[in-house]
């Protein structure tokens, strides 16, 4: 895991937590320490800020990492007092995020402060208010529910923007070389050459998977992205650079183009997707 990986660097492990078990799925592994806000589905930005803050003062000169993981913004989308945007759930969802963006932000102001220290902001999932006649999140991969933020904060780095796919699975390789490594196992890709100023690979692919609804697969390029909806052997392509909501399915249009992306999809399901979920006999399927 990322933290057993910094501990050999010599760096001090930490998580504070909310809305999840992380000892019912291992997500305290490597940690040295583990505060657990709660496991319920509340709205505690202040809290986890404050106990992460208090781990941060003990640290002191120490190199670290710590991991925060807010569950707010999420459903339920209770309101929140001081934040009155409506009663919608779009807008019960925005005061959530206006409620974390204000404890959030002064913390990483501090942060900011010290060019040494390294920041990522990401999220594990969108969500969507009626887009392709779907709420919440999970029942299907277009883009209201697969894009997020991802966002690296580092003293060396040079403001920009990328254009290319990436995935939260570039956290690790990314984190451990910015703190010495060369190189780190797993399936992502470090990002610190695009920190440092290379151009993003527009031609990448990365996957997206849902299994709540279906077995649900999306690769997305710079400019494409191909929906593979398993159980209903059935494809989508969409061009999001000139249809950015997913409206205009392009998928038999190009067959040079879709089978260039097909060939990386199975190449993502190859590394193990299907494998570690029992999906052996599916591969099979796709092949044919």
């Amino acid at each position: 895991t990322l933290p057993e990986l910094l501990r050999k660097q010599g760096y001090r492990t930490a998580a504070v937590t909310s809305g999840i078990n992380p000892k019912g799925n291992a997500f305290d592994q490597g940690f040295q320490k583990l505060t657990v806000v709660t496991r319920s589905k509340d709205d505690t930005a202040d809290r986890v800020v404050r106990r992460g803050k208090e781990w941060l003062e003990r640290l002191g000169d120490k190199r670290g990492f710590l991991w925060l993981h807010f569950f707010d913004p999420h459903d339920p989308y209770k309101s929140m007092p001081g934040f009155d945007f409506g009663r919608s759930a779009r807008d019960r969802y925005d005061a959530s995020i206006a409620f974390m963006d204000q404890h959030l932000a002064p913390l990483l102001e501090e942060l900011a402060a010290d060019p040494d220290n390294v920041v990522v902001l990401v999220a594990d999932h969108g969500e969507a208010f009626g887009e392709h006649g779907a709420t919440n999140h999970g029942h299907n991969v277009y883009r209201e529910n697969a894009r997020i933020p991802f966002v690296v904060r580092w003293g060396g780095a040079k403001p920009q923007r990328h254009p290319g796919a990436v995935t939260i699975l570039d956290v690790l390789p990314t984190l451990v070389q910015l703190a010495g490594d060369k190189s780190a196992p797993g399936y992502g890709r470090s990002l610190v050459p695009q920190l440092l100023g290379e151009p993003s690979d527009a031609q990448r692919g990365v996957l997206t998977e849902s299994y709540r609804k279906g077995q649900l697969y999306a690769l997305s390029t710079a400019e494409q992205r191909l929906i593979y909806v398993q159980n209903e052997a059935r494809y989508e392509r969409y061009n999001i650079v000139r249809d950015p909501f997913e409206l205009t399915d392009l998928h038999g249009q190009d067959r040079r183009l879709d089978d260039v992306l097909e060939k990386q999809l199975y190449d993502h399901l190859a590394q193990g997707v299907l494998l570690r979920r029992d999906f052996q006999k599916n591969i099979l399927n796709i092949l044919e």
